[in-house]
């Protein structure tokens, strides 16, 4: 059994011109060029009796977990396999795939989420600035406004040896942004069990989708609608991490303020 995953992962991580890609063709979810939506659901019989990765990547940046760098949001599936890969949000741009729509919703169906597309200068500049920090945004955004409690896990992958503790600080900080906004009290811990991991190599995103498979494998299939998360505004990232952050806490001190003037008067009369 073990061996047929390793044979349906390097399936996947190859996704290149090999007969095993017509053995199971990908099922186009949304059509990267025009956003639409060709199928609201993931049908039941295309799931294995696992749970599902999403791998996320980042247009324009390769990745080794999807050599195709395709840009649609689509669904594999192989021997018992289930992956759905999704571009992630983009700086620029209005539609709902380069707002992190599309990423939000194939990681609302997934039981493992696989963050790749990261470079250097990503790392050094912090993820709250990035295209990355927006798309775990509209996933943080979507998992709290859907009250799904069910931790999931979540893997961010790095091109080179990083302060890893560095990057589980700015994912955190973006979360309670995200939590902020919604004004849900629910912990980062509740619902993801993260890990930051180097992939400078096939054999490392191989390494990688095993851990991934193997946490998605012990969960039960989430729910397979994916067009009520993608549609969704609220899902949105329309504003940098850190901007809501400066904004959220602009309203924290007025408050404050607001209170401390409110208490000076009172005492004044």
């Amino acid at each position: 059994m073990a061996r047929i995953k390793s044979a349906a992962l390097a399936a996947f991580l190859c996704l290149t011109q090999s007969s095993m890609v017509s053995a199971a063709s990908p099922l186009t979810l949304i059509d990267g060029a025009s956003g639409s939506i060709k199928q609201s659901s993931i049908p039941q019989s295309a799931v294995g009796s696992g749970g599902i990765v999403a791998v996320l990547t980042s247009p324009g940046t390769p990745s080794f977990f999807d050599e195709t760098n395709d840009s649609n949001v689509s669904f594999h599936s192989y021997n018992g396999l289930s992956v759905i890969t999704s571009p992630g949000a983009t700086l620029s741009g209005s539609s709902l795939l380069s707002k992190g729509n599309g990423a939000a919703a194939a990681a609302s169906v997934s039981a493992s989420i696989i963050v790749s597309g990261i470079t250097e200068s990503d790392v050094e500049i912090g993820f709250d600035e990035t295209r990355h920090g927006k798309t775990l945004t509209g996933i943080f955004k979507a998992k709290i406004s859907s009250g799904d409690e069910e931790k999931v896990t979540l893997i961010i992958t790095v091109p080179l040896e990083v302060d890893k503790e560095k990057i589980v600080a700015d994912a955190k900080a973006i979360y309670e942004s995200a939590k902020a906004e919604a004004e849900s009290d629910v912990d980062f811990e509740s619902l993801y069990d993260l890990s930051v991991e180097v992939v400078s190599s096939a054999s490392d995103a191989e390494r990688v989708m095993n851990v991934a498979s193997e946490a998605a494998s012990k969960s039960e299939v989430k729910s397979r609608e994916i067009e009520q998360i993608y549609s969704n505004e609220n899902s949105s990232a329309e504003a940098s991490p850190s901007a809501t952050a400066a904004m959220l806490a602009c309203d924290e001190s007025y408050s404050k303020n607001y209170k401390t003037a409110r208490a000076k008067l009172t005492a004044w009369k």
